[in-house]
């Protein structure tokens, strides 16, 4: 499986999610514009991270390989794969759930509780919950609170 992200590190090396901590990028295997040179970038829009000495992570493509074993078992095979995209990542998300006595982090949390945004990755397609209607999305503003 392959994540495009970026991951970013205080003063302390520790992962952080805090743009104005943030020092320096642990990784960062964004794809990259047609055109980019990774050998040749400037440190503060270069590739960190393992992408980096990758030769199929180039300007405008990536290539995974998977090998599957298959021991003498008969096709024909049926290879199904799945792109998913997330708009923020996990760690991201988690941090405005300190923020939600505001309306705002509040809502775009609930979204992602209802869509369940989260890890996909151990389980199969069929496990998988289908996101909900924009109708069954709750409005937060119209939950009752207790501040």
């Amino acid at each position: 499986m392959q994540i495009y992200e970026t991951i970013i590190a205080g003063l302390n090396g520790e992962v952080t999610t805090g743009l104005l901590t943030g020092v320096r990028y642990l990784k960062d295997n964004r794809l990259l514009p047609r055109g980019f040179d990774k050998r040749t970038a400037e440190p503060d829009i270069a590739v960190v991270g393992g992408a980096f000495d990758d030769p199929d992570f180039n300007a405008a493509s990536d290539r995974i390989r998977y090998s599957v074993p298959v021991a003498g078992a008969q096709g024909p095979f049926v290879v199904e794969a799945e792109l998913l995209y997330q708009p923020i990542g996990f760690r991201w998300a988690e941090n405005l759930k300190a923020y939600e006595h505001a309306p705002e982090p509040r809502r775009f949390t609930a979204l992602l509780r209802v869509n369940d945004g989260g890890d996909h990755r151990d389980r199969s397609p069929a496990q998988r919950r289908e996101p909900k209607s924009p109708k069954q999305i709750p409005n937060p503003e119209s939950e009752s609170r207790s501040d």
